[in-house]
């Protein structure tokens, strides 16, 4: 509800200083807006009352309520906007068990505003008013629900109750044989067949949960399930879903239901196991689901299957109940989306392309986001289908932004040009190359790439960041060219080695992109074609991971040597004991070998200062490791020996140690902080 300027300008009361039992005090105001006398109620805080409640704000506020709309707001004083909370809330709960000061005439008009009598309050009318408050705040978003063309709860009654004409005769035309389960008992001897529809008793073997074999009478391929276990087969054939029109004319249904399985497999009356668990509703552009079941896991492999008393609206409408149905498109199908926001969904044009192209195929999500998403409409007519299928089957995640499916055209819905489009036929085009397209027309907005070159990059298996190093040394077309070679190349090599890659990618283009990084790290010439081109892609990749890995390996062992020059001052000699620092990183990994411990990790640490590591020997042994000193915040954190032994155990090192920090590591430089070695 929207606070008027007249409300927002009302001064508001002094402070409230009155008895300390009291928290609040409330004044009622009547102001008249917009041809209706408003109900403000300003509650003030007691400042002699000291508020420790949980959740309080502590802060005066005034409630303006609404008859006519019914509308309420809370306005804290000194707030620029209202907010749609319940008396309840705004006072802390105080009004639940304080009695707040309030003149008798306020009292009085206040119980006339609830229509109520004085003898019907317990505490000044503050909890009937907050009542009133929460049926209010209820009515005004139900209110803009309905603004929004939202579906209410009780639409769910809008689903005819008798079953859809044709749907029994194709169950038992198109279910039901395919059902072939047969059912055993404990013993694993005796089972029934659905196939067939017969008992029949094992020959030869033993019924097996899960086990494919051949029904021992009719001889069809059955799936063999023990009675009474848990399986969704024991109790259930399968799901059905089909369409059906409300009965308001405007509101279409997917209903869907659970075939129970007949324990005498005669199917008389097909009606009689048809048990609905589902509702998904759609008018205009929204959409609902209500279910009859939900289930309830007992433990981290199952769930159990619960029967609610009446329909529960769910909040994920988009996520069919049990993921597997069957869906029976009845031959009226046209009529029944006529009137509806369906009315030209291609049902079965979806349908049937998922019969020829066999596609994994969601017909209730089809229908949901037909109706939510515009752009799913006008990708389906251009013949966009497989763009249209990714999306009922929940695109992986960094797909899922790739097209603006609730814009009105496909002009909007996409992030480049349409006139790009003709890159592919419009049946070919899939998620990535979408993305593939919007990376590239974001170079060309970024001055990286002209428009020109995009088709023959989005056709290829090169990505901008494949060739981006390479851009402005050479055409885009000699770079892609380079590339195919170099795929087609890799092709007739596996090809050769008669080896199923399983879907792999080409190995060129990554190899290709990293080996000009490599390049420009060690500042090669890429002007030159030989650098750019080089003949054996794969053996110039080998060289300049070599050359690069020379370089930091070199500049490490600079920074090692430098670190161990800077702390020469803490080495020592002392009863037959040395301690020492490691002359390079290829002592301290032959250290952490010899002794079984990890110091050798730490190579890298100790170059850049981040810690520091020293080396405890015998005088006659001095390449012996022997002991491997950590030196934390100016202190001896751990000095180890084989397989992790403290120093405290030798009592000769552990006076070396101590000796060593009172004579050296205490005197002169401030020490860097080191870690441990494990």
């Amino acid at each position: 509800m929207k606070i008027e300027k007249q409300i927002r300008v009302m001064p508001w009361p002094e402070p409230f200083e009155g008895n300390p039992l009291q928290h609040l005090r409330m004044t009622l105001s009547w102001p008249v807006v917009n041809h209706e006398r408003m109900l403000v109620a300003t509650f003030t805080w007691n400042t002699h009352k000291e508020c420790k409640f949980r959740g309080c704000k502590h802060k005066d506020f005034r409630l303006i309520c609404s008859k006519k709309l019914p509308a309420a707001v809370v306005l804290y004083k000194g707030d620029g906007r209202g907010k749609r909370i319940t008396l309840d809330k705004a006072s802390g709960y105080f009004n639940r068990s304080c009695y707040p000061e309030i003149s008798k005439q306020d009292e009085k008009a206040l119980a006339k505003w609830l229509g109520k009598g004085p003898e019907e309050t317990t505490n000044h009318f503050l909890p009937e008013l907050d009542a009133w408050v929460r049926s209010a705040i209820s009515a005004e978003v139900l209110r803009e629900r309905d603004a929004r063309g939202e579906l209410r709860d009780e639409d769910v009654d809008l689903c005819p109750k008798e079953l859809p004409e044709g749907l029994e005769r194709y169950i038992r035309v198109k279910v039901l044989p395919n059902d072939n389960v047969l059912i055993y008992k404990k013993g694993n001897v005796r089972g029934l067949c659905y196939a067939c529809g017969r008992e029949v008793r094992a020959r030869n073997q033993r019924f097996r949960q899960n086990e494919i074999l051949r029904c021992p009478d009719c001889g069809t391929v059955v799936t063999c399930y023990l009675g009474g276990s848990d399986r969704f087969k024991v109790d259930y054939v399968q799901n059905i879903a089909t369409i059906q029109k409300g009965v308001d004319g405007k509101t279409l249904f997917v209903r869907q239901w659970h075939l129970l399985r007949d324990p005498t497999a005669k199917w008389e009356r097909i009606s009689d196991f048809l048990e609905e668990i589902c509702r998904y509703a759609i008018r205009g552009d929204r959409v609902a689901k209500w279910q009859r079941e939900y289930k309830e896991a007992y433990n981290m492999m199952q769930s159990i299957r619960c029967r609610a008393k009446c329909w529960i609206k769910m909040g994920n409408p988009g996520q069919v109940y049990d993921g597997s149905y069957y869906f029976y498109c009845p031959d009226n199908w046209e009529s029944i989306l006529s009137g509806s926001s369906l009315q030209y969904c291609d049902l079965q044009g979806y349908t049937d392309s998922v019969n020829t192209t066999e596609q994994p195929g969601n017909v209730i999500r089809f229908l949901l986001d037909w109706a939510r998403y515009p752009a799913i409409e006008k990708l389906w007519k251009a013949g966009y289908t497989g763009l249209v299928h990714k999306r009922i089957e929940c695109p992986q995640k960094e797909f899922r932004n790739t097209i603006r499916w609730s814009k009105a055209s496909i002009r909007e819905a996409l992030r480049f040009p349409t006139r790009l489009l003709k890159i592919h036929a419009p049946e070919n085009w899939t998620m990535a190359d979408v993305q593939k397209v919007t990376d590239l027309w974001q170079g060309v907005n970024e001055g990286r790439l002209q428009e020109k070159d995009i088709p023959e990059l989005a056709r290829s298996m090169a990505t901008m960041e494949h060739i981006q190093d390479a851009l402005g040394h050479a055409s885009v077309h000699k770079i892609l060219q380079y590339i195919a070679k170099g795929v087609e190349a890799e092709r007739e090599s596996r090809k050769k080695e008669k080896i199923s890659w399983n879907g792999r990618p080409f190995e060129t283009p990554d190899t290709y992109r990293d080996y000009l990084k490599d390049c420009i790290a060690l500042r090669l010439n890429l002007d030159d074609k030989d650098v750019l081109f080089p003949p054996d892609l794969k053996a110039a990749h080998a060289r300049t991971i070599a050359e690069v890995k020379h370089q930091a390996d070199a500049a490490k062992k600079e920074l090692f040597f430098r670190e161990t020059q800077r702390l020469k001052w803490m080495e020592w000699e002392k009863d037959g004991l040395l301690i020492r620092l490691p002359v390079d990183a290829k002592e301290l990994i032959a250290e952490g070998a010899y002794l079984h411990h990890c110091v050798g990790g730490y190579a890298d640490r100790m170059a850049n200062g981040k810690t520091t590591i020293l080396l405890i020997r015998r005088a006659e042994g001095p390449d012996t490791p022997f002991y491997t000193l950590e030196w934390l915040n100016g202190k001896v954190q751990q000095c180890r020996t084989m397989r992790n032994a403290s120093y405290e155990n030798d009592e000769q090192v552990f006076e070396f140690v101590t000796a060593w920090v009172k004579k050296i590591a205490k005197k002169g430089k401030k020490k860097k902080t080191a870690t441990s070695a494990a």
